[in-house]
C-alpha cells in the first residue's frame, strides 16, 4: 500500500513538471503596486476608489490611504496598470502619472504597464 501511494506522488510530480516543460501556465506570482490617487476629499471617497479598484479582475487586496492619497493594490501579477487606473477614473477620481494625451512623450516616459508612474 505504501509503495502505490509513493508511486502516485511520483507520477503526480512528473505530470505537474511536464506541463510546466510544455508551456503551460504557471502559477501566477502576487505583486504589489502603489497608485497616487487624486481628487479623493473625504472617506466616502476612498470607499468609492477602493470599492472600484476590488471590481477589477486579478486584484485580491485594496488599501486606501485618504490621508496620503494612494492606494495599494496586491493583485495576482496579471493586472495590468492601465486596468487599474481605468476603473479609478470611471469612479470619478485620476491616478496621478496617468497617461496624458498631450504630451507626446508620456508613453516613452512611463509605460502604464510599468510599475511606477510620472508626474
Amino acid at each position: 500500500m505504501r509503495r502505490n501511494v509513493t508511486i502516485l506522488a511520483v507520477a503526480a510530480l512528473l505530470a505537474v513538471a511536464a506541463a510546466l516543460a510544455a508551456g503551460q501556465a504557471a502559477p501566477a506570482v502576487n505583486q504589489s503596486v502603489e497608485l497616487k490617487v487624486q481628487g479623493m476629499t473625504c472617506a466616502d471617497c476612498a470607499k468609492k476608489v477602493e470599492a472600484a479598484l476590488k471590481g477589477v479582475a486579478g486584484v485580491k487586496a485594496v488599501e486606501v490611504s485618504l490621508e496620503k492619497g494612494t492606494a495599494q493594490v496586491q493583485t495576482s501579477g496579471t493586472v495590468k496598470m492601465a486596468s487599474l487606473s481605468s476603473a479609478v477614473q470611471k469612479a470619478g477620481y485620476k491616478v496621478a502619472g496617468d497617461h496624458d494625451a498631450k504630451d507626446p512623450d508620456c508613453a516613452k516616459k512611463c509605460p502604464l504597464d510599468k510599475k511606477h508612474q510620472h508626474g
